[in-house]
C-alpha cells in the first residue's frame, strides 16, 4: 500500500513554492550549497544528498526536493504498516487506518511540496514502531534495548525537525496508555536519558561537522523566545485550532468524539492530553505573526505525528465498513482539492514565454525579482540562475567586478545570456535605483543589450561587443 502512495505523492509533486519556505531551502541553501540551519540541523544535509543523488536526471533542484519529500513521507506509511503488523491488526483494519493515514490532507499536502514536514514523518512513525515492540515486549533486558534505540531515534528526528523533541511526550503518553507506567517505568527513563545524553553529546558534534559555532539547545532556546509571541494569544486559539486540526485534518478529528460511543476510551483520555498538549500548545505559540500577531496557516504541518494514533483509533474503534468508507473517501477527496488549490505553477507562463522566445536549452539568466527567479528554479531545469539583485544590494561589491564577473561567465559559459527586465524595472526606484542605473550603464558598455519578449517573459539577451 505505501508504493501506491508513493505513486501517488510522486504524481501530484507540486510545481508551486510552499510559502517562502520552498524558495529559501532551493534557492538560498541547496543551491548555494549553505547546509547550516540554526534549529532544523540535518534536514539540508539530507536533502543535498539526496539532490546529488539524483543530479544525473537532469532535473531542477525543487522536483528533486519534491520527490524527496513523496519518497521519505511514503516511508513513513510503510513504517506504520509494520507498525500494525507488530500490533496484530486485521487485514480490513490495517487497510483502513493506512488508508486514513495516507490521505491525511496534511500528509498529503506535505508529501507534494519543498517542507521539512515530509522527510521527518518517517522517523515519527518509526518511533510508534519502536513503541509498540517496547509495548509488546517482555524480557526486562529486549525492553531496554528498544527504550535506548528509541531514544536514539527520538534524538535524530529532533535533528531533522526541532519539533521531534515531542515525540517523548507523544510516544511516552501512547505507550503509558496500551500498557500502563508502572510496567515500563524503567525503558521510559532510560529512553528519556539517552535522548537527553545525545542531545548533550551528539549536538555538538553535528554542529562542529555542519561547521556551525552556534546553535543546538541554546540556540533552540532563543528561536522560542524570539518566536513566540504572547501578544493576542487568547484570540488566537480557536482560529489556530480550527485551520490547523479541523481544516488540515479531516476526517482524522472524529476521533476527538470517539469516547462519547465507546466509553472504554474515557479512562485514556488523560494520557492522550498528556500527548496532544504540547502539539497544540506548539501551534498556538508558534504559528503567528510576529507584527501583527494573527494566527499563520501551516496546514497542520507541526501535527503530523498525530494522524497515526487518530487513523489507529478510528478504524480499530468504528465497525461500521460503510463508515470508515465515507471517511477515507472525504480525506482523499480534501487532500486532492487541496494539492491542486494550492500548485497553481506560477512560473509556466515565464517558462513557456522563455521558451517559445528563445526555443529553450541552456542559458544563463541574471534574475533581478523573485518572480523570474522562482520562475526559473520551478519550470526551467536547463537554465542556471544567479539572483544579480543580491550584488546589487551589497555596497561593498562594487560594480565592476559585477560586470567583470559577468564578462566572464559570458566567455566560461557559452551559453546564451539574458538580464530579465525585472531586474531594471525594480532598479528604476527604492534603495537600488543609484546602483542598479549605474550597472545598467555598464553593462551597455561590454554587451549588446537585444530585446527578447515573449508572454510572461521578457528579458534582453546580452552579447559580448
Amino acid at each position: 500500500m505505501s508504493l501506491g502512495f508513493m505513486a501517488l505523492y510522486l504524481l501530484f509533486g507540486q510545481t508551486t513554492f510552499y510559502r517562502e519556505d520552498g524558495l529559501q531551502f532551493v534557492f538560498n541553501f541547496i543551491e548555494r550549497g549553505n547546509l547550516r540551519h540554526d534549529h532544523h540541523l540535518l534536514y539540508l544535509p539530507i536533502a543535498w544528498g539526496f539532490r546529488q543523488a539524483l543530479d544525473w536526471t537532469g532535473w531542477g533542484t525543487h522536483r528533486i526536493l519534491t520527490v524527496l519529500s513523496g519518497l521519505m513521507t511514503a516511508l513513513g506509511v510503510f513504517l506504520a504498516g509494520l507498525t500494525l503488523v507488530q500490533a496484530r491488526f486485521g487485514r480490513r483494519q490495517a487497510l483502513f487506518c493506512l488508508g486514513l493515514l495516507g490521505f491525511c490532507p496534511a500528509v498529503f499536502f506535505f508529501a507534494t511540496v519543498v517542507e521539512i514536514h515530509g522527510v521527518f514523518f518517517p522517523f515519527a512513525m518509526g518511533g510508534f514502531l519502536l513503541a509498540e515492540f517496547l509495548v509488546r515486549e517482555e524480557g526486562r533486558r529486549r525492553q531496554l534495548g528498544f527504550a535506548a534505540a528509541l531514544g536514539a531515534l527520538t534524538w535524530f528526528a529532533s535533528l531533522v525537525h526541532s519539533s521531534g523533541h515531542l515525540l517523548l511526550p507523544l510516544l511516552g503518553a501512547w505507550i503509558a496508555a496500551r500498557r500502563g507506567i508502572r510496567e515500563l517505568l524503567s525503558p521510559l527513563l532510560l529512553w528519556a536519558l539517552v535522548h537527553g545524553l545525545l542531545m548533550g553529546v551528539g549536538n555538538p558534534i553535528v554542529l562542529h561537522l555542519l561547521g556551525e559555532a552556534k546553535g543546538g539547545a541554546s540556540r533552540a532556546l532563543e528561536v522560542i523566545q524570539e518566536r513566540t509571541p504572547l501578544q493576542g494569544i487568547l484570540g488566537r486559539i480557536f482560529p489556530s485550532l480550527f485551520k490547523e486540526v479541523f481544516i488540515s485534518y479531516p476526517p482524522l478529528w472524529v476521533v476527538a468524539f470517539l469516547p462519547l460511543w465507546d466509553s472504554r476510551l474515557w479512562s485514556k483520555v488523560g494520557w492522550a492530553l498528556v500527548g496532544i498538549a504540547p502539539y497544540l500548545l506548539l501551534t498556538i505559540l508558534f504559528l503567528a505573526d510576529l507584527h501583527t500577531f494573527e494566527p499563520i496557516y501551516e496546514r497542520g504541518a507541526y501535527l503530523l505525528p498525530l494522524a497515526f494514533p487518530a487513523a489507529w483509533l478510528l478504524s480499530r474503534r468504528i465497525p461500521s465498513f460503510l463508515v470508515l468508507l465515507i471517511l477515507l473517501l472525504i480525506g482523499a477527496g480534501r487532500s486532492i482539492q487541496q494539492v491542486w488549490t494550492h500548485d497553481t505553477r506560477p512560473g509556466r507562463p515565464f517558462a513557456m514565454g522563455f521558451r517559445e522566445c528563445t526555443g529553450g536549452g541552456p542559458a544563463l539568466l541574471l534574475a533581478g525579482g523573485l518572480v523570474d527567479l522562482s520562475s526559473a528554479l520551478l519550470e526551467m531545469p536547463e537554465v542556471r540562475v544567479i539572483f544579480i539583485s543580491d550584488f546589487v544590494a551589497r555596497p561593498d561589491v562594487p560594480l565592476e567586478a559585477i560586470v567583470r564577473k559577468i564578462v566572464e561567465l559570458s566567455r566560461k559559459e557559452a551559453i546564451p545570456l539574458y538580464l530579465s527586465k525585472e531586474a531594471a524595472a525594480l532598479w528604476a526606484k527604492g534603495p537600488l535605483a543609484f546602483r542598479g542605473k549605474a550597472l545598467l550603464v555598464l553593462l551597455r558598455r561590454e554587451f549588446s543589450l537585444l530585446d527578447r519578449e515573449a508572454g510572461a517573459f521578457q528579458a534582453w539577451e546580452l552579447r559580448r561587443k
